[in-house]
């Protein structure tokens, strides 16, 4: 019952921490519909061709239902990255105490795991009300698991960056290009190139096929679901890997946690390591 207390401590700060971010619940509640009532409004309704793989084969959709299921998915990975990258560098100084102090590392990774899990299954609950307001969906609980694999992808990457990038900016800046390039290339409305072969190993092409098919056939989409799951995991262990790595020897601050002085940025000195925690 013990070892259980430093997971369910660390899950509750990082869901804490989620709650207290106003910014991302405002883009949750206005931009998330706001971004699909616009994109599909401006969208034709004719026939789209949609090529779904083994799952369901070829089928046809409207555009416009199409693009609104695409935009949906960018705005749900452009803000669990979002927020997943901003809690991890944030709390970064201290969880490198936290360490230091004798705190187990994986149960602190694990913390923030749980809670993206926990922020992953809202918005995908979410997201598929909001869709089913616009348009019949076949399939409401399977478009929603390709939701949450989609934020749980995207979640994983925030982590990670967030562990391995010392500057705020850059990994806003990453997160932001990476999730608009990845769903440009997988949106079948803007893209020659969507669900075709090429585009097989980037971190969308699983969820993406999977809403797809929830939302216009009555497939299971089990391969795409379990790729969203795979970058997931990947992008787990790849952040404790570097989180492990950092925490190895003392903790290393980031210019913005030091006052912004990059002279001050760095691993501590031998006798800071032993200094009291304050």
């Amino acid at each position: 019952m013990r070892r259980r207390r430093p997971l369910w401590t660390a899950a509750g700060f990082a869901l804490l921490g989620h709650v207290r971010n106003r910014l991302a619940l405002g883009l949750a509640v206005f931009f998330l519909p706001l971004f699909v009532f616009v994109t599909g409004t401006a969208a034709p309704s004719t026939g789209l061709p949609l090529a779904l793989g083994d799952a369901a084969g070829p089928a046809v959709a409207a555009a416009d239902r199409v693009m609104r299921v695409s935009c949906a998915l960018n705005a749900v990975i452009l803000l669990t990255g979002l927020m997943m990258f901003m809690a991890t560098t944030r709390a970064g100084e201290l969880d490198h105490r936290l360490v230091l102090a004798g705190y187990p590392r994986l149960r602190l990774l694990l913390g923030k795991t749980l809670a993206l899990c926990a922020v992953a299954c809202l918005l995908a609950l979410y997201t598929t009300a909001l869709l089913s307001a616009f348009f019949p969906v076949r399939r409401p609980w399977s478009l929603a698991c390709a939701v949450g694999t989609a934020a749980l992808a995207y979640g994983g990457i925030g982590i990670l960056l967030g562990a391995l990038l010392r500057s705020e900016l850059a990994g806003v800046f990453v997160v932001v290009m990476a999730s608009m390039i990845d769903m440009g290339l997988h949106n079948p409305a803007a893209s020659q190139l969507a669900g075709g072969p090429s585009l097989r190993l980037l971190p969308m092409h699983g969820p993406t096929q999977a809403a797809l098919v929830s939302a216009f056939t009555t497939g299971f989409p089990a391969s795409g679901l379990l790729a969203g799951l795979t970058w997931w995991a990947v992008a787990t262990a790849a952040a404790f890997t570097v989180f492990h790595i950092r925490t190895r020897h003392g903790y290393v601050a980031t210019p913005a946690l030091r006052g912004g002085n990059p002279a001050r940025a760095g691993r501590q000195s031998p006798h800071e390591e032993g200094a009291p925690l304050r």
